[in-house]
């Protein structure tokens, strides 16, 4: 006993000295000490030692205590902690130690009030709650039930919960307070909002409304006595809105005064915001269901297909707006389908409903192609599904009939029937070999045509590939690769027929597609062996044509009927001077000015289609000489007979021009020759007597007339000495000479002459000028004719340019007068003979120097422009070995 009080005073005194709530307590629940803030803490004025802890605990924890002691004295743990709630509803945690002494076990407790934590997880419990019946779906009844039924068990003090709506007239509609009485509840309905009660002027102010004491408070004049009644004397109320809209209030009842902690507002503010999130989803839900039949008739009525809804004994019920316009059964009084059946459908309905049983039998949908009739003749066919309805909680037992018309498809279908028979009687009689490949590249069909090319039957076909080479093979394979990428190919290939020949191909891959999707490969084959030798035969011929066109040394183009070149061969460098990518698709520039009118006419005669065959005229090269040439015009058209341009062949023939001239001009001195031997022999011989007769009467006449005699005489023996140097060959002592000097002797000579007539004479010789194998005096001659004439027309006086220079395989001389110069036309005759642009002259002279001239194989141009002078070109051959020979050779004939 006094162990026992001893140990009782060591632990009362731990209690009191503590200062949060402790008490000391046997395991039976005994308490044996209890410290003040204890007392607090319970509210509770007696003492509570040799009390038991189960008084002011709820009975449903006391075995929870009970079984945390035993639990606390089989373990190690030095502390076990767990949480009770009193019979006042506060909660304790309690954390309880085990204390021994002299085999005595007591439990020393600290006490925890966690009643405001318990309070907002017990409304956090509450929220999630009442937003899993909202996910559920559950009723809005069942919901605010719940709200208040938990609320008041939330409360730490005697409470009643009661939940208003309101309408849109403003009026109370419903009251859901389970645990008030209903006679209390149902004085509120229709009534009108206003300055009554705490719930209505929460709701009429839409603010909270506190009231601490029914009893004294204004709002309650009207309901005092029945709240007094029920024993009611507090009320705290919130409005509930929705979106800003008071659509209720919630309210807390205490049987006595008392107003709200903070955490009891906060309570009834969460409360106020599941209420109007509940009403919220209710209210939306009805909508949703409203708005959703709406959308479902004005979806079903849009549906192209036929719907109608039937009951389970057949009987139709509805039909979308498809239905109403092709069955002509629904009218808005026949929807429970007590009207008789149009008779035109009746048939079609017949047959609908013969597949009700079945459906219903076999639970599953049923299909069939029915044929409706129409008021016009016309037949519509449908596709009609029927689906059986098992009840369920949405829709009662029934059947739904789906028609859909396929008249167009079933058309499509036929038609599509049709294009495959096209196509297999495409396939079967084309004359190209068609076959079919899957994706591995393996055939599966092919036509006869195919067969026929091959030698190979299908079989052989499928199963090997004699008909193939490696290099072949691969080069399929490689193009049917590229063919399943979606890209069509076309190769030509060389094949072996059965019998062993060689075939020639032209395939085409073209990709099989499906839905987008390549499923295979069609093979083309076309049999172009004749074709191949065709055309090898005509690419020969293409080629001999290209090359005796290229190679020919005449000039072979086609120009469009504008004058653009678009092909010509390399011929045109050597006649015109032009390189090829200089003139392909430019005009072709080598029409002199004076011969416009000329090429108009032309074109013009090409458009006829008129062939201008051997026309001679001018062209002009690109470095400016005007050449003489043969053209041919032949007018080109295309497959269409459309004419598009013309060939052109035009040859170089100033060669053959010059020919022409100097056989023209050969024959000539060939007659003067004649002509001038015979003269001159017949002129000579009086001429010498009646020279002698003069001379021997020089002094009976006067000198003058005797001076102006023999004066005539002397020019009439140069003019028949020049008659028989046409007419007498003479022998030609060529040999190698320096120009340049035979130049500078020659204007020796003439040097004083050009000073007589106020002449300055400009010459100009380039350096290393080559020799030149000559008859020194013939040149000297020819120089000295020219450089006279060159006087003569200029009687005012002037400049006299001469310029020597090399020009292989030629040294020209030129000789530039600004006399009177010449006409163009008369410039053609120079060198004719007793032709001369002198007025005393024969023309002899000048013929003279062109035939010494072409004697040394060169040649003279004479170019002049009236009022602007005259330039003579003298062009000699350098000298090399032929010119030697030939001297040789003319120098033993002479000698024999």
């Amino acid at each position: 006993m006094k162990q026992l009080e001893e140990m009782y005073h060591t632990l009362n005194h731990f209690c009191n000295q503590s200062p949060i709530p402790m008490l000391a307590i046997t395991n039976s629940g005994l308490i044996i000490s209890a410290n003040t803030q204890v007392n607090c803490l319970l509210n509770n004025e007696t003492d509570l030692v040799d009390g038991s802890i189960f008084d002011f605990i709820q009975e449903g924890y006391h075995d929870y205590i009970v079984n945390s002691f035993v639990y606390l004295n089989k373990t190690t743990q030095p502390i076990q902690s767990f949480e009770v709630k009193t019979k006042h509803k506060k909660w304790l945690k309690l954390h309880s130690r085990i204390i021994k002494e002299n085999n005595k076990t007591y439990n020393l407790l600290s006490v925890e009030d966690i009643t405001k934590q318990k309070q907002r997880d017990l409304m956090l419990e509450l929220n999630q709650e009442i937003l899993k019946m909202i996910v559920k779906r559950e009723s809005l009844h069942n919901m605010l039930s719940q709200i208040s039924i938990l609320i008041e068990e939330y409360f730490v003090r005697k409470s009643y919960c009661s939940i208003i709506l309101v309408d849109q007239n403003i009026e109370i509609k419903k009251v859901v307070a389970p645990n008030l009485p209903k006679e209390f509840t149902q004085s509120f309905y229709n009534i009108k909002l206003g300055e009554r009660g705490s719930c209505g002027a929460a709701m009429y102010r839409k603010e909270r409304v506190i009231v601490p004491d029914i009893s004294t408070d204004p709002l309650w004049n009207d309901f005092k006595d029945h709240a007094l009644s029920i024993g009611v004397r507090a009320c705290w109320s919130i409005p509930i809105f929705i979106d800003e809209e008071v659509v209720g209030s919630f309210a807390i009842y205490h049987p006595f005064p008392s107003t709200p902690t903070s955490l009891e507002l906060e309570m009834l503010e969460t409360c106020a915001n599941l209420v109007g999130l509940a009403i919220e989803r209710a209210e939306s839900e009805k909508r949703l269901i409203r708005e959703t039949e709406k959308r479902f008739k004005f979806v079903m009525d849009l549906i192209p297909d036929l719907i109608v809804f039937k009951d389970d004994q057949g009987g139709w019920l509805e039909g979308n707006r498809t239905a109403v316009e092709k069955l002509k059964l629904f009218h808005k009084k026949d929807i429970d389908g007590t009207k008789t059946l149009h008779p035109d459908y009746e048939a079609f309905i017949s047959e609908v409903e013969k597949t009700d049983q079945l459906a219903w039998e076999l639970g599953t949908p049923i299909r069939r192609e029915l044929i409706l009739p129409q008021p016009n003749g016309e037949e519509e066919v449908y596709d009609i599904i029927k689906v059986p309805l098992n009840y369920d909680h949405i829709l009662s037992k029934g059947i739904v009939v789906i028609g859909r018309e396929i008249t167009e498809r079933k058309k499509t279908v036929q038609l599509l029937e049709r294009k495959q028979q096209q196509f297999q009687s495409l396939f079967d009689n084309n004359p190209n070999g068609i076959s079919i490949m899957n994706l591995d590249g393996d055939m599966t069909s092919c036509n006869r045509s195919l067969e026929q090319i091959l030698g190979y039957e299908f079989s052989d076909l499928k199963e090997y590939c004699e008909y193939l080479n490696q290099e072949e093979a691969e080069k399929v394979k490689r193009h049917f690769t590229k063919a399943l990428e979606g890209k069509s190919q076309h190769f030509e290939m060389t094949v072996s027929h059965k019998n062993g020949n060689k075939v020639y191909l032209n395939l085409t891959h073209v990709p099989i597609v499906v839905q987008e999707t390549v499923i295979g490969v069609y093979a083309i084959v076309e049999d172009i062996t004749e074709k191949t030798k065709s055309e090898e035969q005509l690419k020969q011929t293409k080629n001999f044509l290209e090359s005796l066109i290229y190679h020919s040394a005449d000039c072979i183009g086609t120009l469009s009927l504008e004058g653009e070149i678009l092909h010509v061969n390399p011929a045109i460098e050597n006649i015109y001077g032009w390189k090829l990518e200089e003139i392909i698709g430019k005009k072709f520039p080598v029409l002199p000015i004076d011969q416009q009118k000329e090429m108009e006419h032309v074109i013009s005669e090409i458009k006829e289609g008129k062939d201008i065959i051997g026309l001679e005229t001018k062209r002009q090269r690109k470095d400016g000489t005007i050449i003489d040439v043969s053209i041919t015009y032949s007018p080109l058209s295309d497959e269409t007979g459309q004419l598009f341009g013309f060939t052109s062949v035009s040859r170089d023939i100033s060669d053959r021009k010059r020919t022409d001239e100097l056989l023209n001009r050969s024959d000539k001195l060939s007659v003067i020759g004649q002509l001038s031997a015979a003269v001159a022999h017949e002129i000579r011989n009086p001429l010498t007597s009646i020279k002698g007769f003069i001379q021997l009467f020089r002094d009976r006449i006067k000198k003058e007339y005797t001076d102006l005699m023999l004066s005539e005489l002397e020019r009439i023996e140069v003019i028949v000495t020049e008659f028989l140097s046409l007419a007498k060959p003479q022998a030609n002592n060529f040999s190698e000479k320096d120009p340049a000097l035979l130049l500078k002797n020659t204007l020796a000579i003439i040097d004083t002459e050009a000073l007589l007539n106020q002449i300055e004479i400009q010459c100009t010789i380039d350096d290393n000028i080559h020799t030149i194998f000559c008859n020194e005096h013939k040149i000297k001659q020819v120089l000295i004719n020219i450089l006279k004439n060159a006087i003569e027309s200029m009687p005012e006086g002037g400049n006299l340019e001469i310029n020597m220079e090399n020009k292989d395989p030629y040294v020209i001389i030129q000789v530039h007068d600004q006399g009177c110069g010449i006409d163009k036309e008369k410039i053609e005759k120079l060198g004719e003979p007793f032709y001369s642009s002198k007025d005393h002259g024969t023309g002899l002279g000048l013929m003279v120097c062109f035939k010494i001239i072409e004697e040394h194989n060169g040649h003279i141009v004479i170019e002049s422009e009236e009022g602007v002078g005259t330039t003579v070109s003298i062009s000699l051959p350098i000298s090399n070995e032929d010119n030697e020979e030939k001297q040789k050779l003319e120098d033993g004939i002479n000698i024999n």
